[in-house]
């Protein structure tokens, strides 16, 4: 396992390839790294260099303590700085759509493009999460999940939300419930200037699917309005988790984009 310090966080993280334009890929709330694993071994395959790496509040990362999602921004940048990554592709999923954005505000300068998979435009789909709590039962979990998938994925592949579960369920500890909350206190303190593209001016691609009933499709078309310089691909029979509906025209559209800038 690999591990950086930059003073406020022990993060962990993983690359994948060697040489090539560098891509971040950034997680949602709770979620750690490893989600991206088959992501990142695509895209390097493709001849790009991968970075993935657990916000803090989620997986192996370390930190005592963050006030905003800003705090995971700085530690992407510090990252990037460490690994030499000077200009790269970033790619934020739901929550991690938002930190995303927050790098674009801060150093747009240094990203070649922004891409946003089923990411919010406000704070309103926090609500929307905590409506249902994941318990502590494969069953409770599994409820949850089922929600985050269209209906169409859900009757068809009941065994894989079940699994979801099951690795939900086994990685749950104090650690994970005192994550969740620091990064829901993080985003709602985040400020709400930082969720806009209206001062994006790089190529900017939004992903979503249109029965995601977390973050609804409206708020993407909501984002597509606001700069000039964005392109939206909605998937059709989709919900909130593209990386399990979709990952073959998810992994596909990243790369296509990737090489259109």
């Amino acid at each position: 396992m690999a591990f950086f310090d930059n003073s406020y966080a022990n993060i962990h993280y993983e690359i994948y390839g060697d040489t090539g334009s560098s891509i971040i890929l950034v997680n949602g709330y709770t979620r750690p790294c490893r989600d991206f694993r088959q992501l990142a071994t695509f895209l390097s395959k493709q001849g790009y260099r991968v970075l993935i790496f657990d916000n803090r509040g989620a997986g192996s990362t370390k930190a005592l303590c963050f006030e905003t999602l800003s705090d995971i921004a700085f530690d992407l940048l510090s990252l990037a700085d460490f690994l030499g990554f000077k200009e790269f592709h970033l790619v934020g999923f739901s929550m991690g759509g938002v930190i995303a954005r927050i790098v674009a505000h801060k150093e747009q300068e240094r990203l070649k493009s922004l891409s946003l998979v089923s990411t919010p435009v406000d704070l309103s789909f926090i609500k929307k999460s905590s409506e249902k709590p994941w318990g502590n039962t494969v069953e409770s979990i599994e409820s949850k999940l089922s929600g985050y998938v269209s209906k169409i994925f859900l009757e068809k592949n009941k065994p894989i939300i079940k699994a979801m579960a099951k690795m939900i369920l086994e990685n749950m500890s104090l650690s994970f419930e005192e994550g969740a909350q620091a990064q829901r206190e993080a985003l709602l303190k985040t400020p709400l200037k930082y969720f806009s593209l209206k001062e994006i001016t790089i190529p900017t691609l939004l992903i979503h699917g249109a029965q995601d009933c977390l973050v609804l499709k409206e708020e993407a078309l909501n984002l597509k309005e606001q700069t000039s310089h964005s392109k939206l691909i909605l998937y059709k029979e989709a919900g909130h988790l593209l990386l399990i509906e979709k990952s073959k025209e998810l992994y596909e559209d990243l790369s296509s984009f990737f090489a259109s800038v």
